[in-house]
Parts: structure tokens; sequence; C-alpha cells
């Protein structure tokens, strides 16, 4: 046989193997950035229950330490997706990371906190006068939940230094006194409670809608990545809230709690769990289609967190809602699994 009907021969067998037996590309695994963080627990039900599997895709979630190296992850690539407080990404998009909030998923509703240390009080600073205030991550949400208690007390964000540390180290700073004033979340806020002589004078839930938390991905990878996959993601979630907020789950979704959630710390009892769950706010189907239409209530969070972020020079210029938020990907997710969206 010649040299050319034998690379014909080869051409032949490659092409009937391509069009007949059954190879498909290896499916790509999507990567979601999480954290201890009781809000963002439904990524670790769908997870645990094989929700994603059920829908095509396949999807890891990384649990990480510290919410400012989970959000930097997803800047470097390292995640596909990653769990935000929502005026976090208005500062991101800002400084060109371009990204984009696929939805509002939950509410801080009692779950972080402002603490100091006991007699201690803002509004007896002398005039000029700085208190260093530590908060857990520095882009923008936690400088507006503080900046609302601050003007109950008769000051603004601009009379305090903010410093951004993980939150295991801000509470290691102020129950070793070197911080009298700190933004933390649960479970971490308790030890700086307990053992730093510290008291709650503000929470989320004072502040109702004050910290809402979202799904985001970079705008590039929204681009890349199949429209069908990032919908059967959002799918996910939403099976996972209708599958914990189902009482006859309970004993069920406490142990994924313990398992994976909190898999770094001794078991929660089902007192403190519940607890915990009533600080947060997931929000069932119909609660995703009331705040993630358009004009609705995440949009209007959005304009006014970005008015605050641009008064205190934060951001640049004032960043349209409609600029970073993509809400259709989750209208279509909604509709797929049955709810009705207008």
């Amino acid at each position: 046989m010649t040299n050319s009907k034998i690379h014909m021969s080869i051409a032949v067998w490659l092409l009937f193997g391509l069009l007949f037996c059954p190879w498909k590309a290896e499916a790509r695994t999507y990567r979601i950035g999480s954290a201890s963080w009781m809000g963002w627990v439904p990524l670790e039900v769908a997870e645990a229950l094989g929700l994603w599997s059920a829908l095509g895709v396949d999807v890891k979630v990384e649990n990480y330490d510290d919410v400012v190296m989970m959000q930097e992850a997803l800047l470097v690539g390292t995640v596909d997706f990653c769990m935000s407080m929502g005026a976090n990404l208005i500062w991101f998009h800002d400084h060109s990371h371009g990204v984009r909030i696929l939805a509002d998923v939950d509410l801080s509703h009692g779950g972080d906190m402002i603490v100091v240390k006991k007699g201690m009080q803002f509004d007896s600073l002398g005039k000029g006068e700085k208190l260093p205030v530590g908060v857990y991550a520095r882009y923008g949400a936690l400088h507006y939940f503080l900046h609302q208690y601050l003007k109950t007390q008769g000051r603004s964000i601009s009379d305090v230094k903010v410093i951004s540390l993980p939150a295991e180290d801000l509470a290691e700073q102020f129950i070793m006194g070197r911080l009298k004033a700190v933004v933390l979340f649960e479970p971490v806020v308790d030890s700086a409670i307990r053992l730093g002589g510290g008291q709650s004078v503000a929470t989320s839930a004072d502040y109702p809608g004050i910290i809402p938390e979202v799904i985001s991905v970079m705008a590039d990878k929204l681009r890349e990545f199949p429209r069908e996959d990032v919908v059967a993601i959002l799918r996910g979630w939403i099976r996972a809230v209708r599958w914990l907020q189902d009482p006859a789950n309970q004993k069920a979704f406490y142990d994924i709690i313990n398992e994976r959630l909190f898999f770094r710390l001794p078991d929660f009892s089902e007192e403190a769990i519940h607890g915990q769950l009533s600080r947060v706010v997931i929000h069932s189907p119909r609660e995703l289609v009331a705040r993630n239409r358009p004009g609705g209530i995440f949009t209007s969070y959005l304009r006014d967190a970005a008015r605050f972020l641009y008064e205190y020079e934060m951001v640049s210029r004032k960043i349209p809602p409609r600029e970073i938020f993509v809400p259709e990907y989750l209208m279509e997710a909604l509709r797929l699994e049955g709810e009705h969206v207008p």
C-alpha cells in the first residue's frame, strides 16, 4: 500500500471514530467560592444532595476561611462563581474587574454585628478623633452597614478609621484589646463577645435589607460559559432552598450544616443552628422573583449603595444597577422550576 493510501485509510478511520464512537468531551467542573456562613448553606445542600448532577452540571463548592480571599479567588479565576455581599461588587466593578451579579439570594438579618468594648460609645469621641474600627471585608458593604449605625450616634463613616482583617484575626485583635470596635459575623462574633468583653450595639436586623448577598461571576466568564449551564447552577440553588425550607428535611439539613458548612468547628446543637438560621433570610423562590425583577428591591439597593460609595469616595462614579446586575439567568431558572415570572 502506498503512503497516500495509508494516510487516506487513517483519515477515514479517524472520521468514523468522531462520527460514530460514543466519545464526548469531558464535562467542565464549575467551582463556586463560599464560606462558613449560614446564608450560603444552599450551596452545600445542592452539592450534598447531587442536585446539580441531576441537572447535568458538575459543580464543586470551595469553602474559604476568609471572605476577602474568596472574593479574590473569583478575580484570578480560581473559582468560577462566588458568593458576596451586594455592595462589594460595586467596588470591584469600579476597579475595572468587570463583575456581574446573577442573583440576590439572601440577607444578613442579625448575623452581622457591630461589637464594641463594654462601656465604649462612639458619641463620646473628641472632635477630630478617629476610632479604628475593624471590618472583615474592605470593599464597601460593611462600611454601608457601619455608616447606618454611626448616623444614630451623630457620626458618619468619615469619623472612623476602617481597618480590614480576616474575621478570625479581627476577633483576636478585639479580644487582645488592640481594637475596641469591630464588625463581625456569626459564628466568629461569638468569641469576640464572650472572650473580649464585647457587647453588640447594632446588628444587620436593625437596618432591614442593609446586607443583601448575591451570586457573582466575572463578565468575561459569563460570556464564555454556556447559558444553559449558568441557568442550571441557579436551578440547583432554587431546588436546594425548597428542600431546606421543608420541615420534613430538618434533621438531614442540620447534619449538612455541621458536616459541610461548619466542618472546621465542633458540631452545633439544634438550638444553636436554629438561632443562626433565624438571623439570615434565605429567599424562597417566590421572594427571588420579587426581589430580582427589573426595578425591584435589589435594584433600589444597588442604586442607594452606589450613591453612598461615591459620596464617600470609595468608587469613582455612581454605577447604575443595569451595568452589573443581570437577573435574566435567574428568571429563566425560576420559570423552568415552575415559578410564575411576570
